[in-house]
Formats: C-alpha cells, structure tokens, sequence
C-alpha cells in the first residue's frame, strides 16, 4: 500500500502487516515547495513504478521502484497541485500517465517519463484539486479559477492535444463524473458566492442542462453506482441517492450518513466509506 503524506512522505506498506517497508521523504530529498493546505496528490502505480507529483525545480513528477523507493526518473519544473494523476491508454498503444500539475496538464510515460504532450491549465490561487477526467476518448480537468476544459489527447499539434471546449464552470475539489458519451455531472464552488452547485453538464459542447444549488459551501462528491445510478455526499453529511436525468434533477433517497465533510467517500463490494471531521464510517448499501 502507497501513501503520500500531508508533508510530501511517500511510504510504502506492506499490506499483510502494516509494517513499512520504504519511505522517502520528498520534501527534504527534493526541496519541494510546501502546499499551502499540504501535499494531497494520490500515488499511482503502473507497471514497476510508482508516481507522484512532488512539485520541486526538476523533479515536478517523480517515479520510484514501487520495491525498493529508489528513484527511477524525474520530470519538469512545475510546481506541484493538490490533484491526483490518471493512467489512460489507447488501443495497440503503450499506457500514459496524466498529472494536473500547478501550470496544466502534462502526459508521460510511467516507463521512463517521456514527455507525450503538455496543456497549459493554470489555476490563478494554484488550487487545482479535481482529479483528470477521461471518457470517451476525451480529457477532462477543471479548477476553482480556470473553469474547465475538454482536450482530445489522441488528436496533437505542436505536442498539445486538441481543444474541444471549455467553459466557466469552477470545480472547487469535487472531481466531475461522466455517465455515458453525452453527460458530465459537476459539483462548482466559489470563495465569493461560498455555494456549491451541483450541475448536469452536456459533455458534447460542456454547456449546461439543469442546476442544484446549495449541495454544500464549498463542496460535494459524486460517485457512479454499478447501475448507473449517482450518488452524491453533501457537505452537510447527508448521502443522497439520485437519477441520472439530463431533464432534470431527480432524487430517489436521501439520509444522513455523517457530520460536516469535505473528503470523497469510497465504494467497494457494496459498502461505502466516508470520513468526517470525527470519524470513519463504514455502510452496508441496499441492494
């Protein structure tokens, strides 16, 4: 299990008891910029290595032997954000690697870090939070200032993919979920309006169908259940479950299910995870 921690620690456990079996602390190793709200970059793993977004002058991504911690390559200049990377592939084509650093998107090879193409996507407080979004062949990524943007990272010139479209829908760090080719679901926050807005957004041409405001102050996350269904945690706690609708919004169940909450909650086998300012909580889902 790969950890990397509020202040840049990337550890690996072993799963079977918990004990650590390497650390490297990349903030001391790097000299990496410290976030404001920490570093929150998920690792991922892909073939032997494993990434991160470390942030640091000539060592913005980095990948390490996911056996031993040893540094395999280093990538870039930017500055790191508080998003998670992505690995997509093509098909008859090797996987890449996509990281929402803190001047736009970059896609490497997880192999040997080779630079595939860059987009300029830079968020003007450096918050970029949302994790890479691909469906249907598509990219894409949102911030809190920047708005969002559609890329097709199959279609190059001069090394950046194609826009399809963008607009000035801010997500905050509730990262959009795509049902289908046709439909995104978006949570938007602001620092000046402070509500966050929940949004049915067409993915063809990224304008809107409906709205929902008030589904947090600043935040709400989105999940897709194996049926097709979203669910949706608000701010406040309370776990919504609703229908996919383009038309309109649709709520089918709603309770409470934890206190105040800013953390993505998490689905397997049929239980949902969620984290609050308090505790961890675990539930059974009906089925």
């Amino acid at each position: 299990v790969y950890t990397f921690g509020i202040t840049s620690i990337l550890t690996c456990f072993n799963a079977a008891d918990g004990k650590i079996d390497w650390q490297v602390d990349c903030e001391k190793e790097y000299k990496a910029p410290t976030l404001t709200f920490g570093s929150s970059c998920s690792p991922i793993v892909v073939g032997d290595n494993v990434l991160v977004n470390v942030g640091a002058k000539g060592a913005s991504i980095v990948a390490f032997d996911k056996k031993t911690g040893k540094e395999v390559w280093k990538k870039l200049d930017d500055a790191a954000s508080y998003s998670s990377p992505i690995a997509i592939s093509a098909e008859g084509k090797a996987p890449q690697v996509v990281f929402l650093t803190a001047k736009g998107l970059v896609s490497l090879a997880p192999k040997d870090g080779t630079i595939h193409w860059q987009y300029p996507f830079a968020d003007f407080l450096l918050e970029s939070s949302c994790t890479p979004t691909m469906f249907d062949g598509k990219l894409l990524a949102s911030s809190i200032t920047a708005g969002s943007v559609l890329v097709d990272p199959e279609n190059l010139s001069d090394s950046r993919p194609k826009k399809i479209w963008s607009n000035s829908l801010n997500c905050y760090f509730s990262t959009p979920v795509a049902l289908g080719k046709d439909t995104l679901y978006m949570v938007t926050g602001s620092l000046l309006e402070k509500t966050a807005v929940l949004r049915c957004v067409d993915a063809t041409n990224g304008k809107q169908h409906w709205s929902r405001k008030n589904v947090g102050k600043y935040h709400a996350t989105l999940l897709r259940t194996g049926d097709n269904k979203m669910l949706m945690v608000e701010e406040k706690g309370d776990l919504v479950l609703f229908d996919p609708n383009p038309k309109q919004y649709s709520e089918l169940a709603r309770t409470k299910i934890c206190g105040n909450t800013w953390a993505h909650p998490a689905l397997a086998n049929g239980r949902l995870y969620i984290r609050d300012a308090k505790d961890l909580i675990c539930v059974e889902l009906p089925k």
